[in-house]
């Protein structure tokens, strides 16, 4: 069996975790033995892409851009994109002018510098009144910069 929910049907029902829980029951014609089952599972919201522009180097700034596709029937109000990333002693807020239409794409674009070398991890975190808690990750490596004055001396 299967069934259809619109988006309509299910929005002011959500709740913080977008939980739904489903429950059936049937009963077997033949031997009259019912059945029981239900499962809960998560509304599955979409994924922020973060791309990156540039050399990961400790102390060389690169550019990092986040990007979200609507995947609501209604515009987003109030949208606004968070970064966190190396280099970055506060997370930027970087709220967006004008709505979000269905099925729109809209992104924002940063430059960071990290300061030290290693692992690092971009963060991106998208809200607005009708869509929460969406956010992306990229894993980057930043070389250690390279000192021209400890370049070792010829024998002359």
């Amino acid at each position: 069996m299967k069934m259809s929910v619109s988006y309509d049907e299910y929005d002011k029902a959500l709740v913080e975790q977008c939980a739904f829980n489903i429950a059936a029951m049937a009963t077997v014609v033949e031997t009259n033995f019912d059945y029981y089952a239900q499962d809960d599972f998560r509304v599955r919201k979409p994924d922020i892409l973060i791309e990156t522009e540039g050399d990961f180097v400790e102390g060389q700034e690169f550019t990092v851009q986040a990007r979200l596709k609507n995947p609501l029937p209604k515009p987003l109000t109030k949208p606004m994109f968070v970064l966190e990333g190396p280099g970055l002693s506060q997370p930027i807020k970087m709220p967006l002018k004008g709505n979000v239409l269905p099925e729109a794409e809209t992104q924002v674009s940063c430059k960071l510098t990290p300061k030290t070398s290693g692992e690092k991890t971009i963060v991106a975190k998208f809200q607005s009144r009708e869509l929460e808690d969406v956010d992306g990750f990229k894993v980057i490596h930043v070389r250690p910069k390279t000192d021209s004055t400890n370049k070792p001396e010829s024998n002359n």
